[in-house]
């Protein structure tokens, strides 16, 4: 069996659980090939995936917002799954992973993709770089434990052959809210600022932006590019680039979600098959 996993990971809670997915599935005897590709910038975006010659992929996505990112989402609707077999894990940081699943669902049906799992990871939330302290020890054991046996069912329940597609409801949102929840990141949250003299110039920001926003030279970040992902702030090698103190917000949303921190600490990784 030939497989592919294919992830986009801006902060690598995504391409921890895409490792892991790996680690697993290379223990089968019957898994001749394994292939990796991070779609994370935008020039891997722009790069051709033999998809048809697979015979499962496991797509890898963080949730932003209540579903996958937009770029991530853009690219998916780039492809012709042809029937091919497939599986989606996504990582959050414990809020709401919202409209996720049914949203991947039908994008990739409509690209002649068969959806036959799900899984959701929790993990580091993006924002813990603003001040929220959420998750912060996550993934654990206990996440990476069940990615690992998310793997192994997914495998065998192509093994078996003839797999079902998994199925997930309508869920009971507008489109207006939905569309306005995608766009409160961008409302909320600044788009990071440089400290020019520290700065060595590698250009390393703007070679992995995922949206092209990015302006090493000027410095200046495209604010309707930017998706506020913060993988400049995360792999920046001076430690140049930083964000605002946002954990005012992050008590907001949590009021809003009905949520407390220790409830978000209590929650549980998932697995849909």
């Amino acid at each position: 069996m030939l497989i592919s996993i294919i992830y986009f990971s801006a902060t690598g809670n995504t391409a921890k659980i895409a490792q892991t997915v790996h680690q697993e599935l290379a223990k089968i005897s019957e898994v001749k090939k394994i292939e990796m590709h991070d779609i994370t910038s935008f020039a891997q975006r722009k790069k051709s995936i033999p998809i048809q010659e697979y015979d499962l992929i496991f797509f890898g996505f963080p949730i932003y917002a209540w579903k996958a990112p937009l770029v991530a989402r853009d690219w998916l609707k780039t492809l012709d799954g042809k029937g091919t077999h497939c599986s989606v894990f996504f990582t959050y940081g414990g809020i709401n992973v919202g409209v996720s699943h049914y949203d991947i669902k039908k994008i990739l049906e409509t690209q002649h993709f068969k959806l036959v799992s799900t899984a959701e990871i929790l993990a580091s939330h993006t924002f813990n770089l603003c001040g929220w302290n959420l998750l912060e020890s996550r993934p654990n054991n206990a996440d990476i434990g069940l990615a690992k046996e998310y793997a192994l069912k997914t495998y065998q329940k192509i093994k078996k052959g003839h797999p079902e597609t998994v199925i997930f409801e309508n869920p009971k949102y507008s489109q207006e809210i939905i569309a306005k929840i995608e766009k409160n990141p961008k409302r909320a949250v600044k788009v990071p600022s440089r400290n020019s003299v520290e700065c060595s110039m590698c250009k390393e920001c703007e070679i992995m932006c995922p949206t092209d926003a990015m302006d090493a030279e000027k410095g200046y970040v495209d604010r309707k590019k930017c998706i506020r992902c913060l993988k400049c702030v995360v792999n920046c090698p001076d430690q140049v680039l930083k964000v605002p103190d946002l954990s005012k917000i992050c008590d907001l949303i949590l009021k809003r979600e009905h949520l407390t921190r220790s409830k978000v600490k209590e929650k549980q990784s998932k697995i849909y098959i």
